[in-house]
């Protein structure tokens, strides 16, 4: 086992009684905060807290008596004591204003679309696509799963006018006789997806539902344009606190506060 620098071993051993902790387990805790807890970036942070400066200035430092002093030796010490707290403050708020809006811009960069699949019953697509359809293993196996198409077979109870029945592969002729089932284009090549939306006219007009898998902001913005003045209420389902969810969303944020939009 390859030994510690003489530092990290110092360091692990040095011990921080304010928290009954090492130093090392400290600031790895320090370290890996930001991803447990809560926060937001501030749209407007450098113009919140010069506001904020001067609300603190007008009413915790300038004291209105002494406009009227005699003393003026006295009022323009009081002065330069104002002058010196919004001189250093000015630094602060512009340093934490500059780390503030690179967050901001880092938040509101346009995230890429991983991935892009559609799901389209039968009927709607070109017979020519069918045998193509019926040689996909996954495809068949997920509609084995989902609607036991395995289990329609000729002879006794057969449906009447059917012609086919489950086979491996699956025939353009049981695909016909079953345009409802829904063909995923996850399980299918970028080639075939772009064939299929290609004899699709007016896709955008056809397609009567959209899933997106996201972060709502970014999902949000995405939908904003096409959806404007469409959308009536949106309801942000917020994760519940309970740590034992096996979603990948933190939701070990016990202090709060979730607004409903």
């Amino acid at each position: 086992m390859e030994q510690l620098p003489v530092e990290y071993k110092e360091l692990t051993k040095e011990v921080d009684e304010k928290n009954h902790t090492t130093l090392l387990l400290r600031h790895l805790t320090t370290y890996t905060e930001k991803n447990r807890c809560d926060y937001f970036i501030h749209k407007d942070l450098k113009g919140f807290l010069l506001r904020e400066m001067d609300f603190y200035i007008k009413n915790e430092i300038l004291v209105i008596d002494d406009i009227d002093t005699t003393d003026t030796k006295k009022f323009l010490s009081h002065l330069a004591v104002i002058k010196v707290v919004k001189a250093v403050g000015k630094s602060i708020i512009t340093l934490m204003a500059q780390l503030e809006e690179y967050q901001k811009k880092l938040w509101l960069k346009k995230k890429k679309v991983a991935s892009a699949d559609f799901l389209v019953t039968l009927d709607h697509i070109p017979a020519s696509l069918y045998e193509e359809i019926g040689q996909n293993d996954k495809q068949r196996e997920e509609w084995v799963k989902l609607y036991a198409i395995d289990k329609v077979k000729l002879g006794k109870g057969e449906i009447p006018g059917m012609k086919a029945e489950y086979s491996v592969p699956l025939t353009p002729q049981f695909l016909k006789e079953n345009e409802t089932l829904v063909v995923d284009t996850a399980y299918f090549s970028s080639e075939f997806k772009h064939k299929l939306l290609a004899s699709i006219d007016h896709f955008d007009e056809q397609c009567n539902g959209l899933m997106i898998s996201s972060e709502n902001f970014q999902a949000l913005n995405l939908l904003r344009e096409k959806f404007a003045e469409q959308v009536k209420c949106v309801y942000i389902d917020p994760p519940y606190n309970t740590g034992g969810d096996d979603f990948v969303y933190k939701d070990n944020y016990q202090e709060s506060s979730w607004l409903p939009t």
